[in-house]
């Protein structure tokens, strides 16, 4: 088998290398998606915007001819996004095309967009932004112990107006009659002239959940002038503040809602809502529901640490929902203090470890049946196993859990390759120092014709000896929930 004979042998990576690794991913998964890609509706940011970045940067003055090619000496162009859609595959239009300045285009082809608008991915990409924005306010992507050179600044910068617009959109943009938020299909012809067609589809309420996370994030970042004066804007944080409290105000009048929630989005909005209270200082208020949204995952444990896929089922939920649901409750128990939460994922834990496979190093049923990942799957099992590891005491288990995480986190994304990577990252496990590692070249950014990013899935069959990938399809959503996943996982620890 093409991962036995691989992994024979192999010597398990350390957590010091999957947490480089992980914050590159996590980065060149949302810059090339946010910045690069022009995968979506563009931002389009005002003269105005580049002028407040360089005075910010405390840069010469640039000439308006080069603050309008939206660079500081990259070599390539830029192309922030309002709104991000929902497929497309990973091929440059024309890597080698380039423009009038000279710069390298790296547009992804526009003929396999799918121009779908989610709430839900909208969020994602706002949070991964975030996230990103505040690390490279102090700190360089190479070296953590180094200050953010200029060209990071810059790029932290318009991360967080790109967020910014991108909120702004969704609340003008992705609404119903009756103010919740759904997802749409863009129609538009022209680029000042935005067209949106509703999709046929009932209310989700994890967008609900998903938006309100996104725009307490925003207020969270921009109310901070203790930590990062220079992204302080005290109009625009109680703005977001505002969206914020609507989306609130709506699910606590609707908690019954989300009691039905089948189990996989269950898992999902316990931490996120969770991160929303601690963001908006609403922790008193949040507290009942988050309490009683765990015992509702508790309560559908079917046997032994097996949960159903719904309230009222008896089908096995699935591997990936198991890793997320130890996360759901491990944030409960840190949030709440209830033991109980912490025990029962301690169960679901030890379900799942049972379908550990030693030998190719992950989660699965059986070793003849096929092996099917998903970005968003392994991100669910990494999440589970750090979240495990963030309360674990004995030195004993946390030796274990770690072996398991790096082991798990080598074939699942170095080996399988789902993770599109160019050689340097995924030698970082035998290299000492990444400190000589330009993040921002294109030596990282691009591989053969391809953009550095998480592909969607892949595929063992056993019998076949094959690993299967579909570099042909990228989807954001699963891409960016894994990004916020390996960022937190370095994130968490530093």
């Amino acid at each position: 088998m093409i991962f036995q004979s691989v992994l024979g042998g192999f010597d398990t990576p350390t957590m010091e290398s999957i947490e480089k690794q992980s914050l590159l991913y996590s980065f060149t998964n949302v810059f090339s998606l946010a910045l690069l890609s022009d995968m979506g509706i563009s931002a389009n940011f005002s003269q105005e915007i580049y002028d407040k970045l360089h005075k910010l940067l405390a840069t010469e003055t640039l000439d308006s001819e080069d603050a309008n090619h939206h660079s500081l000496e990259l070599d390539y162009t830029l192309f922030p996004l309002r709104a991000v859609y929902s497929r497309s595959n990973l091929d440059f239009a024309d890597i080698l095309g380039t423009r009038n300045e000279g710069k390298k285009d790296l547009r992804w082809n526009k003929e396999h967009f799918k121009k779908n608008v989610s709430p839900l991915t909208q969020a994602l990409l706002i949070n991964s932004e975030l996230q990103l924005s505040k690390y490279l306010y102090y700190h360089s992507l190479s070296d953590a112990t180094n200050p953010p050179s200029s060209h990071e600044k810059f790029i932290g910068m318009l991360f967080l107006h790109g967020a910014m617009e991108q909120g702004e959109f969704c609340y003008q943009y992705l609404r119903n009659g009756h103010g919740l938020f759904i997802e749409k299909k863009d129609k538009s012809k022209y680029q000042d002239h935005i067209l949106l067609k509703v999709k046929d589809h009932p209310i989700r309420w994890l967008d609900q959940i998903y938006m309100l996370h996104a725009y307490a994030g925003l207020y969270e970042l921009l109310n901070n002038h203790e930590h990062y004066p220079n992204y302080h804007d005290p109009e625009q944080a109680a703005n977001f503040k505002e969206l914020a409290s609507q989306i609130l105000h709506v699910l606590l009048h609707q908690q019954d809602v989300l009691y039905e929630l089948k189990t996989k989005d269950l898992t999902l909005a316990i931490p996120l809502l969770v991160e929303t209270a601690h963001h908006l200082q609403q922790q008193e208020e949040l507290e009942p529901m988050v309490t009683k949204l765990c015992a509702e995952l508790c309560a559908r444990e079917v046997i032994s640490g097996k949960l159903s896929r719904d309230r009222q089922g008896i089908k096995i939920s699935s591997l990936a929902t198991h890793g997320r649901s130890i996360t759901a409750l491990i944030e409960g128990y840190k949030f709440t203090q209830y033991d109980f939460f912490h025990g029962e994922a301690k169960k679901i834990y030890h379900y799942l470890n049972s379908r550990w496979n030693g030998e190719i190093n992950l989660f699965g049923h059986s070793k003849r049946k096929k092996f099917k990942y998903s970005a968003i799957d392994i991100a669910s099992m990494i999440n589970g196993l750090h979240s495990l590891l963030s309360v674990e005491d004995q030195p004993s288990n946390i030796a274990l859990l770690q072996k398991q995480l790096c082991s798990f986190f080598h074939s699942s994304i170095n080996i399988s390759g789902i993770q599109v990577s160019s050689p340097l990252v995924s030698e970082i496990s035998n290299m000492r120092s990444i400190g000589n590692l330009d993040p921002l070249s294109l030596d990282l950014l691009v591989y053969e014709n391809n953009s550095c990013v998480f592909t969607r899935e892949f595929k063992i069959y056993p019998k076949k000896d094959r690993v299967y990938l579909q570099r042909d399809s990228f989807e954001p959503q699963q891409a960016l929930y894994a990004a916020l996943t390996l960022y937190n996982l370095y994130s968490k620890n530093h």
